[in-house]
């Protein structure tokens, strides 16, 4: 039995609306739970126009097939928020965030201004950081009436101060980072209690955009894999919209091979928090990946890249 976490990020209105339900299905046909992160706020990907410029950013568009966007994301999609009224993700569609958990999956908070956060990093003040996580937490109440103490940030980048207030709010875990196995974050002398659940595997876009044929992405999830520990992120508005087959193949492929897919949850309850290494936190840019994120240490030199390159 190979554990692997499965983390589904909601970054968009229009991801939440179409690629949530087709997710859900699909997990539900193969029996899996899985661990929802919406952002709690307004939808900005508007924002991403700015981006055009950013260097990888246009070569991520075309891997994705422009055509395919606008039939699946409207024609009007990266004008919200400019031309059309700014709409809350999350919030702005409690119905299907309650239905996730009524089908028995878990739900943390991605934010509450996507956008914000991941272009501010690493230069994010700690009074930012705890307005954000105020916001997010306000909203999730708004639907749920209790508080949400599950935090998954913006595009992976994290910073000390987070750890602080999520210590402080009472967290068991947390997923900021990318790495190859569960740790307690190290901030020179001082070790943080929240157990840090790092993204272990490529993203699908990742693997695409580094040229990697999608017919060859479940073989290349099967090489990632390690015995003991794995996390999987997925987006509503690629897997759950654009690649849908792709999504498919690779969750099949990975069942075939022994793989039980576990919410951050019921790992958590499974494995605890005990003997975990105190590790410190660095950063780095993945293969297919646009900009530095977050990464435990030890992922520097101990990660999946070599698989991939074998493969170009």
């Amino acid at each position: 039995m190979i554990p692997v976490l499965l983390r589904v990020d909601i970054d968009f209105s229009f991801g939440l609306k179409k690629g949530v339900p087709y997710i859900m299905d699909v997990l539900e046909r193969y029996g899996i739970k899985a661990t929802f992160f919406p952002v709690m706020g307004p939808d900005t990907v508007s924002s991403h126009t700015k981006k055009f410029s950013q260097k990888g950013y246009i070569k991520r568009i075309m891997t994705m097939n422009p055509l395919k966007m606008l039939a699946g994301f409207g024609p009007l999609f990266f004008l919200r928020g400019k031309l059309l009224p700014l709409k809350y993700v999350g919030s702005g569609h409690p119905e299907i965030l309650k239905k996730i958990i009524s089908a028995g999956h878990e739900l943390g908070l991605h934010s509450y201004n996507h956008a914000q956060w991941a272009n501010q990093w690493p230069n994010l003040p700690d009074t930012y950081i705890e307005e954000e996580l105020k916001r997010a937490g306000d909203e999730y109440r708004k639907v749920f009436k209790k508080d949400c103490r599950l935090w998954g940030s913006p595009n992976w980048r994290t910073s000390e101060y987070l750890y602080h207030l999520l210590d402080k709010n009472g967290s068991r875990y947390t997923s900021n980072t990318r790495g190859n196995s569960p740790f307690s974050p190290k901030y020179g002398d001082r070790v943080y209690k929240t157990v840090e659940f790092p993204i272990s595997m490529p993203a699908l876009h990742e693997l695409i955009q580094t040229g990697i044929r999608k017919q060859d992405t479940p073989k290349i999830f099967e090489k990632c894999l390690t015995s003991d520990y794995n996390q999987w992120v997925i987006h509503c508005y690629y897997e759950g919209i654009l690649e849908k087959e792709m999504f498919e193949n690779v969750l099949k492929h990975l069942m075939e091979k022994g793989c039980t897919f576990y919410t951050f949850e019921q790992f958590f309850e499974q494995t605890g928090s005990g003997c975990l290494p105190a590790c410190e936190i660095d950063s780095i840019t993945v293969p297919g990946g646009i900009g530095k994120v977050s990464c435990q240490k030890t992922f520097l030199k101990n990660n999946y890249f070599t698989h991939l390159s074998a493969n170009l």
